[in-house]
C-alpha cells in the first residue's frame, strides 16, 4: 500500500512555521546561488518534472501570495522587486539600441504578438470579464493628477520642497531683474501680441460657428468611410438575427447613411424612418457612471433618440445583454404582435 503525506501540499509557513521557512529558505537560496558541485549529473531527470500542483494547492497559493502583496510590511520589498525588474529591462532596451538591433527586436516581437492573436475569438463571459475590469479600474487620469498635486502641496507646507524665487524681487535677485519677464518689451512685440490675441479671438468664434462644424461633419464621414469599418461582436449578432426572422433592417454603421452627424448602426429598409443602434454595457453607460453615478440607461436612451428625433427618425437602442434573449429584441423592433 502506497504511504501518503499528512503534510502534502502545504508551504513551508504551514508546515514549519515561519522562522524556520525563512532559514530553509535562505539556505535553499544560498545553494542555488553556488555553482553544479555535482549533485546533478547529465541526463539525470528531475525529481518535480511531470508532477503537477493539484487545484488544492494552487488556490492556497493564489491565497497566500495575494496576502503577501497586501500585507503593508511587504511594500517596501514589492517596491524594490518592481524598480530591479523595470531597470533590468530598460537596461535590456538600452542595450538593443546601443547594437542598433531595437527597431529589428520590436517589429519582430509585433508580429509575433499580432499572429498569436489572429483568429483569436473570446467568449462572452471572457468579454465580460474585459468590460468589467475597465470598469472596476480605481485610477483614472484627473484621479492620479489630484494624489500628485496634493502630496506637493504637502511637501511645500511641510517644508520638504521650497519654491526658488519665494520672497524674492527683481530689486534684491539678479536672476530675476535678468529674466525676460522683467525686460521692456519693444512696441513691435507689443503690436504682434495684439494681432495675435485679436487672432485667438477670431479662432474661438470660428470653432463655434456652422461652417467649422459642418468642416468636422464632413471630415469624420469621409474618414469612416475611408477606415473600411466591420461590424463588431454585438452587430454580428443582429445580423444572424436580422438574416434569421428576415426583419426589414440594413447594417449602415460603416458609414453608409448619416443623420446629421450621427452614424447609425442599422436603418429600416420598409419605408419607416427608424434607427437602429447597438450599445455596449461599459462604453455606453458604465464608464460614465465614474462622473455622473445617478446616471441610468433610460437617461443614455433619450439623449441618444433626442438627435434622430430633430431630423424625424424614431431611435432603438439595444443593449448588449439583451441580445441574450431574442424574444426581447423583436419585441423593442416591433416583431411581435
Amino acid at each position: 500500500m502506497k504511504k501518503t503525506r499528512s503534510d502534502k501540499g502545504l508551504t513551508y509557513e504551514e508546515r514549519y512555521g515561519e522562522e524556520r521557512a525563512e532559514e530553509i529558505k535562505a539556505k535553499m537560496s544560498k545553494a542555488h546561488k553556488k555553482p553544479n558541485n555535482g549533485q546533478f549529473k547529465k541526463g539525470q531527470v528531475p525529481w518535480i518534472k511531470g508532477k503537477h500542483h493539484t487545484e488544492e494547492t494552487i488556490e492556497r497559493g493564489n491565497k497566500h501570495r495575494t496576502e503577501w502583496y497586501n500585507d503593508p510590511k511587504n511594500k517596501r520589498k514589492i517596491r524594490k522587486q518592481r524598480k530591479y525588474q523595470s531597470k533590468g529591462l530598460k537596461n535590456f532596451y538600452e542595450s538593443l539600441k546601443k547594437d542598433e538591433k531595437y527597431e529589428e527586436y520590436m517589429e519582430e516581437k509585433n508580429r509575433k504578438s499580432s499572429k498569436s492573436m489572429m483568429g483569436r475569438k473570446f467568449t462572452d463571459e471572457h468579454k465580460k470579464a474585459i468590460s468589467e475590469a475597465h470598469f472596476s479600474k480605481k485610477h483614472s487620469g484627473k484621479k492620479i493628477y489630484k494624489q500628485i498635486k496634493k502630496n506637493l502641496k504637502k511637501q511645500y507646507d511641510s517644508g520638504k520642497i521650497q519654491i526658488w524665487n519665494q520672497g524674492l524681487t527683481k530689486e534684491i535677485d539678479e536672476r530675476l531683474k535678468n529674466s525676460i519677464a522683467s525686460q521692456p518689451h519693444s512696441d513691435e512685440w507689443n503690436k504682434k501680441v495684439g494681432i495675435a490675441l485679436k487672432t485667438s479671438k477670431k479662432r474661438k468664434e470660428y470653432y463655434k460657428s456652422d461652417k467649422f462644424k459642418e468642416g468636422c461633419i464632413k471630415g469624420a464621414i469621409q474618414g469612416r468611410k475611408n477606415s473600411q469599418i466591420t461590424p463588431n461582436g454585438l452587430e454580428k449578432k443582429i445580423i444572424d438575427l436580422i438574416k434569421k426572422y428576415n426583419l426589414p433592417y440594413k447594417y449602415v454603421g460603416d458609414g453608409q447613411f448619416w443623420v446629421a452627424s450621427r452614424n447609425p448602426d442599422f436603418l429600416n429598409i420598409n419605408g419607416k424612418k427608424q434607427v437602429v443602434n447597438a450599445n455596449g454595457i461599459y462604453w455606453h453607460f458604465k464608464r460614465h457612471l465614474t462622473q455622473n453615478p445617478a446616471l441610468t440607461r433610460k437617461d443614455i436612451e433619450t439623449k441618444e433618440s433626442e438627435h434622430y428625433q430633430k431630423y424625424g427618425f424614431d431611435c432603438i437602442i439595444l443593449w448588449e445583454d439583451e441580445l441574450e434573449d431574442e424574444n426581447i429584441i423583436l419585441d423593442k423592433l416591433g416583431m411581435r404582435s
